[in-house]
C-alpha cells in the first residue's frame, strides 16, 4: 500500500476512535509537518509544540476527516495552528524572521542552507509558505491550494515566483 492510500485509511480508522492508526499517521507524517512548520519560522521547541497541537486538533476533529486527503487536512491544522501561534507571538516571531540565525542552525547548517533559509524568510508569507509546502511537504498542486484556500493557478504561481527569487538570492553573482 503507497503511503497515500495509507494515510488516508490509517485517517479513516482515526475517525472511528482507533488510537493505535493515529499513531501509526503521526509515524508518517510528523516530519514533513515538523519541517513543514520550521520552514514556516517556528523555532524548533516551537515547531515540536505546533506539531503536538496538530495531532491534539487532529484527534479531537477527526470525526471532521471525509475520507480522502489525510496529509492536506493534516497540513491545514498545522498551518492553522502556526497562524494561531504566530498571531500570539508577533513580535517574536519578526525577530526570528529577521535573523533566522539561531546557535542550532549554525551548528547543523552549511553556508549555503543558511544562505538559503535566509531568502526563504525574505520571501512574502503567502509565497514562502507556498514554495515550502511544495518542497517539504510531498503535496501536489491541487492539494496545496486546499490547505492554502487558493486556486491551483495562483498556487502554481506563487510556487513559481518563490522559486525565481530564491534561486536569485542564492547563486553567485
Amino acid at each position: 500500500m503507497s503511503v497515500v492510500p495509507q494515510e488516508d485509511y490509517l485517517m479513516q480508522r482515526a475517525a472511528r476512535g482507533d488510537a493505535t492508526s493515529m499513531e501509526r499517521l503521526y509515524a508518517l507524517t510528523a516530519t514533513p509537518l515538523f519541517s513543514y512548520l520550521r520552514k514556516l519560522g517556528a523555532l524548533h521547541a516551537d515547531a515540536d509544540d505546533l506539531l503536538q497541537t496538530t495531532f491534539l486538533n487532529a484527534w479531537r476533529s477527526r470525526q471532521s476527516f471525509r475520507g480522502e486527503g489525510a496529509r492536506p487536512w493534516l497540513f491545514t491544522i498545522a498551518r492553522n495552528a502556526w497562524l494561531s501561534h504566530a498571531g500570539r507571538n508577533k513580535a517574536a516571531t519578526e525577530s526570528n524572521d529577521a535573523g533566522m540565525e539561531t546557535a542550532e542552525n549554525a551548528l547543523i547548517a552549511n553556508e549555503l542552507s543558511q544562505a538559503l533559509e535566509r531568502a526563504l524568510q525574505r520571501l512574502p508569507e503567502d509565497t514562502r509558505e507556498a514554495v515550502v509546502l511544495s518542497r517539504v511537504s510531498g503535496l501536489g498542486i491541487s492539494q496545496i491550494a486546499q490547505v492554502l484556500g487558493i486556486t491551483e493557478g495562483n498556487t502554481r504561481v506563487r510556487i513559481h515566483r518563490g522559486l525565481q527569487q530564491l534561486k536569485k538570492e542564492v547563486e553567485p553573482s
